[in-house]
């Protein structure tokens, strides 16, 4: 078991993960998770009606096969912290780029269109490790949104990007470049880089670290669990710098948008943003997230430099 998590108890990670009812919000990344996998046995329940008001997807999303479950504590621990995901690389080069748009002034039509682009890239570079890994990579549907929506995770806010991990969906509000610091909202590739960490969660999910790490979250003390949000957090700020690696040359991103990205990242920290100390926050404090967000960037492309759930406690605070 990890170091850092309390002596496995008598329940299965199945029987827990099955009264799960999770939501995360803070600020910009925002992770909705309400009683995932009802049973590994029954199809994913459909999400609630959706009221006339609310925008409908760019195309239907078929209901998604059930992720990954792990059916013991060792194996749960196993997947958190040796992954096969973490034995692959991203590939060199990705044939597709980040587009330069500005979503403080964007039609919902261009960023739906917009979201569905940066989508298509994450998949063809997560696609391949995934699969090499043994697990399976359905491209997720976006849908972008300007009125509350109500989705298969609970009623969403209007400013908020998130991923549901219930409907395996991303969410991505007009309104979400308000939660970015002002003067640096309308960076071109503000989008892209909002929509690698929300495809991150959906990679977790596909490879068993997002089931995994609820299941221990939901066994052990506060402070543990909030432990557990920031690696599994972290891991996607992570993911999100492995990505833009691989794109950042094509898509001709200048030094002065890569900073100004980085220090989008540091200014979304649990501190940077809400004023909360060390280890009282569920997404990490800013250093944290911009220290791994720069492993992804400068330390890649293996998979393996974003395992947070073998990182020393310091490292993720």
């Amino acid at each position: 078991m990890p170091p850092w998590a309390a002596p496995p108890p008598r329940r299965s990670p199945v029987a827990v993960v099955t009264g799960v009812i999770v939501v995360l919000a803070a600020a910009f990344f925002v992770i909705a998770v309400v009683n995932y996998l009802q049973s590994a046995a029954t199809p994913s329940p459909s999400a609630p009606e959706t009221p006339s008001a609310v925008p409908s997807p760019s195309a239907p999303a078929p209901t998604p096969d059930a992720a990954p479950t792990p059916q013991t504590w060792e194996e749960a621990t196993e997947w958190l912290r040796r992954n096969r995901l973490y034995q692959q690389s991203l590939p060199a080069t990705v044939p597709c780029q980040a587009h330069r748009f500005d979503a403080t002034t964007a039609r919902l039509a261009d960023l739906q269109l917009e979201v569905d682009a940066s989508i298509d890239c994450l998949q063809q570079a997560w696609d391949g490790p995934v699969t090499a890994a043994g697990s399976r990579l359905p491209r997720p549907p976006g849908l972008a949104f300007d009125v509350p929506v109500v989705t298969a995770c609970g009623d969403s806010s209007v400013s908020t990007a998130f991923y549901c991990a219930l409907d395996q969906r991303i969410y991505v509000s007009m309104y979400f470049p308000r939660d970015l610091p002002r003067d640096l909202a309308d960076n071109p590739f503000a989008l892209a880089d909002t929509m690698a960490h929300e495809y991150g969660h959906h990679v977790q999910l596909r490879t068993g670290i997002f089931v995994s790490a609820f299941a221990w979250k939901g066994q052990v003390d506060q402070k543990t669990a909030l432990e557990y949000s920031r690696r599994f957090e972290l891991q996607a700020d992570c993911f999100d710098g492995l990505w833009l690696d691989r794109i950042r040359t094509e898509s001709g991103l200048s030094p002065t948008e890569l900073k100004e990205l980085a220090t989008i990242v540091y200014e979304l920290g649990d501190d940077t943003a809400a004023g909360q100390p060390p280890g009282s926050g569920d997404h990490g404090q800013g250093k944290s997230r911009l220290a791994w967000y720069t492993v992804g960037r400068e330390d890649g492309p293996q998979t393996g430099v974003c395992n947070t759930f073998s990182a020393p406690a310091s490292t993720v605070r």
